[in-house]
């Protein structure tokens, strides 16, 4: 039965990394939306929510054994209880409660941060690079990671999550562009 199961996750991402995007599509800008696949079993840390019954809606990044980063958006208003967490890797776990940033607003989502408090330890998904020290130089990219939609125009829910390399800018610039 693994083995069945690891065949179809591999040819899930063979599948979607062989999607070509269409010319002046806006998924050629590198970025989480139209990002490429990768195996859930490599970024253990990232997290499918899902509300009772339903299907995943958004993601989250583990950041310690039960406490987890996410979207106030995805937290704000609360779905349907009860709200789960889960990665291939270390199954699935209850988000006992959430918390957002205090100054989120949804209309603008400035601020749309939260925080899930988790029933059961993920000891074992733990990022190994995770440090809370200052961040590389704007000058340099990141790697993304995420399980939202692939388009930018509509909802388009992949069934891997996906990854895509962003520049960094200094916060003077976001605040430029995105104020």
């Amino acid at each position: 039965m693994e083995q069945i199961r690891e065949r179809s996750r591999k040819e899930k991402i063979k599948e979607e990394k062989g999607r070509e995007p269409k010319p002046n599509d806006r998924r050629m800008i590198p970025r989480i939306i139209g990002g490429e696949p990768i195996d859930p079993t490599e970024r253990p840390f990232l997290l499918e929510m899902r509300s009772y019954g339903g299907l995943p809606f958004c993601g989250a990044f583990l950041l310690s054994a039960s406490v987890a980063l996410t979207a106030a958006h995805c937290v704000s208003p609360l779905p349907p209880l009860p709200l789960s967490v889960s990665t291939p890797a270390c199954g699935s776990s209850i988000v006992e409660r959430s918390v957002s940033h205090p100054s989120y607003d949804a209309s603008s989502l400035r601020d749309d941060i939260a925080v899930l408090f988790l029933s059961s330890r993920m000891e074992d998904c733990l990022p190994s690079f995770l440090s809370l020290t200052d961040g590389p130089p704007p000058s340099e990219s990141a790697l993304v990671a995420g399980h939202g939609s692939v388009d930018a125009d509509r909802f388009v829910r992949p069934s891997l999550p996906h990854q895509a390399r962003v520049p960094l800018v200094d916060d003077s610039v976001c605040e430029e562009r995105w104020s």
